[in-house]
């Protein structure tokens, strides 16, 4: 399926074809005719609603530009959008009241409205993750992908069915990159959501081979956490720092036995979600706390990324800022724990997701306006955010013109003097419309030279070279 890249220069996002990959512990893009794979650190938000009400919430208070201008301002570059998995197959579904979704939508579809969002949030270059968050708009079935384990094969073919939809419908938006395919599996076991995420991979995949498939973690006791004492991950000394389940969503620790295996290398992402307002878990009460967490950070799915290369982002996380009442029941505070996090996700190149950007997100307070907001994106600025256009702008710059004359039989090579190389630097030529060369060197070098023969009656038409470059010339 065709990629409708935007039309417009440099400055224009997605206006230069690219491919992704997650290998080598991070998220990468490398551009059309470039063989530089660039790192994406991904700084995000979840916007909600579309899992409840088919449209994105709070537009009765804010209209949708606002939230996407905010976006920007902080230089957040992905959005994951949770959606119901009925109102998918349902594309007729449409919105009738102004109150649920503002006068802007109010009668339309809701994946029109979708649609929408996604093409806003394109032109802002913000990058976009697609998540079965609920089965349906009541928000049954939440922990599997059926109401009920086990789940029968008419409610696979449904499931499947929805990703089909969803990879036909967005895989030509060159802003959707990710397909996280069930929020919070917590009902199932490690070897049966495994198994799953490599059925419903391998057909989003041959829908839209240049997504990302991302793998949440299953519940507490799905996963595997009997390879924490049977492969202990930190001394014993420090088991009292780190006692206590993991949320739903968090544990991966059962890919280091059962990896998950995809048609096209390089496509997955793992996923946990993590919180920190639920003083039942030990590790968050107890008296070295917050200076404990990284410890259980690490035990929990740090190890994974570690061990096997395969990146993480973190797909849900946030809280209240100060202990808050919600009807009748208090929500602790978790400053202490948001600023611990964001100190543990920059120290190991982590990329997130904040929920949420909407002010009704009432256990873990906003972003866009809520209480405390500011000292939120305050403790957020830390995290790197790797903007499209930057990207653009950054390879086009390097892109250097030279003054190669047409060459003749008296003279049939020419030379172009390096630059000093840092590890992996390369440099690409190209002559005529389908020859090239490319030369990389992997060490330093004071003044590398590199010569290269050109068919006489040949010109170089562009010259790219990757790092810290001098000006090039021919002689």
């Amino acid at each position: 399926m065709p990629v409708h890249w935007a039309v417009g220069d440099e400055s224009t996002p997605f206006s230069r074809p690219f491919e992704l990959r997650a290998a080598e512990h991070e998220v990468s893009l490398r551009f059309e005719g470039d063989s530089q794979w660039l790192p994406l650190r991904l700084k995000g938000s979840n916007w909600a609603g579309f899992q409840t009400s088919g449209c994105v919430h709070e537009l009765w208070h804010h209209d949708v530009q606002e939230y996407i201008d905010f976006l920007g301002r902080h230089r957040f570059n992905l959005v994951r959008l949770p959606l119901a998995a009925d109102a998918v197959r349902a594309p007729s579904f449409r919105i009738t009241s102004r109150h649920t979704c503002g006068a802007l939508y109010e009668n339309w579809e809701t994946l029109s409205i979708l649609d929408d969002v996604i093409s806003r949030l394109r032109a802002a270059g913000v990058f976009v993750m697609l998540d079965i968050h609920t089965l349906d708009l009541a928000e049954h079935g939440v922990g599997a992908w059926c109401s009920q384990p086990p789940c029968s094969q008419a409610d696979y073919s449904l499931f499947s069915q929805t990703w089909r939809t969803l990879a036909q419908r967005y895989c030509s938006f060159p802003n959707v990159i990710m397909a996280d395919l069930l929020n919070e599996p917590h009902k199932l076991t490690w070897a049966q959501w495994s198994h799953f995420v490599q059925q419903i991979g391998a057909a989003v995949l041959h829908e839209c081979p240049r997504w990302l498939i991302v793998a949440e973690g299953v519940g507490d006791e799905g996963g595997n956490r009997r390879r924490i004492d049977a492969d202990p991950i930190l001394p014993s000394e420090y088991d009292s720092m780190t006692q206590g389940s993991m949320w739903w969503g968090e544990n991966i620790l059962g890919y280091l036995d059962t990896p998950i295996h995809l048609p096209i290398p390089d496509r997955l992402v793992l996923s946990p979600h993590v919180y920190g307002h639920d003083h039942n878990k030990q590790y968050l009460v107890h008296e070295s706390f917050p200076d404990n967490m990284p410890l259980v950070w690490d035990k929990h799915f740090g190890v994974v990324g570690k061990r096997t290369g395969v990146p993480i982002v973190i797909g849900e996380w946030g809280g209240v800022w100060e202990d808050t009442n919600l009807n009748g029941r208090v929500i602790p505070s978790t400053a202490e724990w948001q600023r611990a996090l964001v100190r543990y996700l920059v120290e190991k190149s982590i990329s997130s997701i904040y929920w949420t950007l909407n002010d009704n997100s009432f256990k873990t307070g906003s972003l866009f306006d809520g209480p405390h907001s500011r000292e939120k994106l305050q403790n957020m600025k830390q995290l790197p955010s790797t903007l499209i256009v930057e990207l653009q702008h950054a390879i086009g710059q390097a892109r250097l013109p030279t003054t190669a004359a047409s060459m003749s039989s008296t003279l049939p090579a020419t030379s172009w003097p390096g630059h000093s190389f840092s590890s992996t630097s390369c440099i690409d030529g190209v002559w005529g419309r389908d020859n090239g060369w490319s030369f990389c060197s992997t060490k330093k070098e004071a003044d590398p030279w590199l010569s290269v023969q050109i068919p006489a009656e040949s010109s170089v038409s562009s010259v790219l070279v990757h790092g810290s470059a001098s000006p090039i010339r021919s002689t």
